[in-house]
């Protein structure tokens, strides 16, 4: 069955998919979003309180899209991949700014 763009319509996945898209939505991207909201306090160059109030604006529009996108990626296992990628990488670069 198609749609009216001649897509092909897709279910809803898995009850494992979806609980799979639910924990990537809450602790995957609240992950990511902690480890970007450090790495840029840190790292721009303002007296700390304007550091941290331009950070937290940001995380907030963070959180979202990434709770959004989690549920709108192809796959469960491409989305949990590069939110795990993603909060490697910030880890690491929290560190490295943190020094």
């Amino acid at each position: 069955m198609s749609d009216a763009f001649g897509r092909k319509s897709t279910s809803a996945g898995t009850a494992g998919e979806i609980a799979v898209r639910v924990l990537a939505a809450s602790v995957g991207a609240y992950a990511v979003t902690y480890e970007a909201t450090a790495v840029v306090a840190k790292a721009l160059p303002w007296d700390r309180l304007s550091a941290v109030i331009v950070s937290t604006n940001l995380a907030f529009f963070m959180m979202v899209s990434l709770v959004l996108w989690s549920f709108c990626g192809r796959s469960a296992k491409i989305v949990v991949a590069i939110m795990s990628a993603t909060f490697v990488g910030l880890t690491v670069l929290d560190r490295i700014v943190g020094l």
